[in-house]
């Protein structure tokens, strides 16, 4: 039915690949959905799969951290849905300001730029 809104899915870890639920996570690699599904439903059953984000939780997981990925956007998952899916995991927040000294020196320039307030520029590469 045109207009129609369909009922978000209920929050749920079972929606996160790769990491460990039942322990607390070290990160959560969000896909975030193209448009809010529950205002206007998928009419596809495709996606395309974020290798980006699967690089990097494959990365980290080997790495020795518990981290998963929350394909909203294949799960067909509207913004609040998303925000649920994640509230419901009780994840630790850290701040930009207790990052560890061996930051790799580009992304630490950035950050010190945006702690500074200072215009980001790049730089020369």
């Amino acid at each position: 039915m045109p207009g129609q809104i369909s009922t978000p899915p209920r929050p749920s870890t079972d929606l996160i690949a790769g990491g460990d639920t039942s322990r607390q996570l070290d990160a959560l690699f969000v896909n975030a959905p193209l448009r809010d599904y529950r205002k206007r439903p998928r009419v596809n059953d495709y996606t395309l799969p974020v290798l980006g984000l699967a690089y990097i939780e494959t990365y980290a997981h080997r790495s020795g951290f518990n981290v998963g990925v929350l394909d909203a956007e294949a799960h067909g998952l509207g913004i609040d849905a998303s925000v649920r899916t994640r509230k419901c995991l009780d994840l630790r927040w850290q701040s930009v300001h207790d990052l560890p000294e061996d930051v790799i020196e580009y992304p630490a320039a950035g950050l010190h730029g945006y702690l500074v307030g200072t215009v980001l520029t790049e730089h020369g590469w």
